[in-house]
Order: C-alpha cells, then structure tokens, then sequence
C-alpha cells in the first residue's frame, strides 16, 4: 500500500509542477532613431566626461606627418605602405624569437577601412584605418599553397597589399619573384598576414592548411602604431608589385 502512495505521491508532484509555456503570435516592434532631439542626460554626461577627456587625449596622439594623399588599390601608395610596415615589424620579432625570416606580406584590401589627405596621422587615425581586432600571425606556406595565392591574387585584382614579393597579371610569363630571386615551387615560405585570413576569410583558402603557423599575439593596429611613430615624416615605397 505504501509503495502505491509512494508512487501516486511521485506523479503528482512531477505532472503538477510542469508549467504551461505561452508563446506570442505576434511581436510589437518599434524603430526608435537616436537624433540630435534626444537630450543627452546631464548626469550621465558628467559622469563620463572624464574618461572621454583622457580618451581623447590618447586617440588624438601624434604619430607622424604624412605628405601623400593615400590610396588603396592596385599598386597603391597605402596598400604598399601597409604591406611593407606588417613585413618589417613583423621580420623584426620573427627573427629575434625564432631566427627566421618571413619572406612576404599579405592584408587584404577590404580590411583598409579609410584612406588619407596630406596631414598628421594620429592614434585614432589608426582606429580609422583598420577598426577591427585582428592580430598578426605567420605561416609557412609549401610552394604549391603559394601558388594557389598567386592565383587567387590574379583572379582578385582590387590590389590586396602584398610586400616581399612581385609578380605579372597578365605577361607572357609569371615573372615571380621574392626579394630579387626567382619563386621556387620546391621550398616553403613563410607568409605574415590577419588571423581572419589565415582562417579562410575572403576565400583566402589556401592560408587553411600551412606546414607551420605562429600567433604573433599582436594586434594589427597596435604593429601600424609602432610603425607610424618610427619617423616624424612619413615615407612610401612606391615599387610596383603587380606589374603588366
């Protein structure tokens, strides 16, 4: 009898606390556009403004002048200057923690997020240019994944940054070269890019599967601060990469 009770007891309890779940048909929605109507509240602006005062005073740091009226494209002065700062920065960590040489850079063209007038370039010019958290990493590409970059940078010619390397889009001959000396499908190369395209963003498929990779663990944005302040004045390798 006992065992009965228990039983009824149990049921019960498990079928009496189930709670029914009512779902909405329909759902109420409304658009509400933050305009110049809307008043700021004077509490809340005082009690930020003294983190927006210092955080001004970071963002607008000077970090160096620039002459150039700076583009992004096809062998453009700031596809260049971009590709050669993320290949010099990064050769000079690579070489001194591992003691190896990166041979070429590769951004894509769709991460450059601004371009420039002649004027100074400040920390928040930075953020401008490239907004997102993207960090540096290297890896060791077999000359056959090389390849297939070279390809996918002929079918794709908005003029992706590239630094350490040169080759024809549409000549007779490919013409490729890495640092003056002749592309050798045989051997592997070390290529420094984005975690975003080392993981197959904008189809950069061929970055998926490297012999080697190294997470530099240093933002994008932080590298082209560093690189920015080097010198008072700002100063572009103009050299085509691309050529006829």
């Amino acid at each position: 009898m006992k065992k009965g009770i228990s039983i009824i007891v149990l049921l019960v309890t498990l079928f009496g606390c189930q709670h029914k779940l009512y779902v909405s048909k329909t759902v109420d929605k409304k658009e509400i556009s933050i305009t110049d109507e809307f008043e700021p509240n004077p509490e809340m602006v005082k009690a930020i403004e003294p983190y927006k005062e210092q955080l001004d005073a970071q963002m607008e740091q000077f970090l160096t002048y620039n002459p150039y009226k700076l583009e992004k494209g096809l062998n453009a002065n700031l596809a260049n200057l971009l590709a050669d700062q993320l290949l010099e920065a990064g050769n000079e960590i690579f070489n001194k923690k591992y003691n190896k040489q990166i041979d070429v850079a590769l951004l894509n063209h769709g991460g450059i997020r601004r371009t420039f007038t002649p004027g100074n370039i400040t920390v928040r010019s930075i953020f401008e240019l490239m907004p997102f958290e993207n960090s540096a990493v290297v890896v060791k590409l077999s000359g056959k994944d090389f390849m297939k970059m070279i390809d996918y940078l002929k079918e794709h010619r908005v003029g992706h940054p590239i630094s350490g390397f040169s080759f024809s889009l549409d000549g007779k001959d490919l013409n490729l070269y890495l640092k003056d000396k002749p592309f050798d499908i045989n051997k592997s190369y070390w290529v420094i890019t984005n975690d975003y395209l080392q993981k197959g963003g904008d189809g950069m498929d061929f970055f998926t599967n490297p012999e080697e990779k190294i997470d530099l663990k240093l933002k994008l944005r932080d590298i082209f601060i560093d690189e920015f302040k080097k010198n008072d004045t700002l100063k572009v390798d103009l050299t085509p990469r691309y050529l006829p």
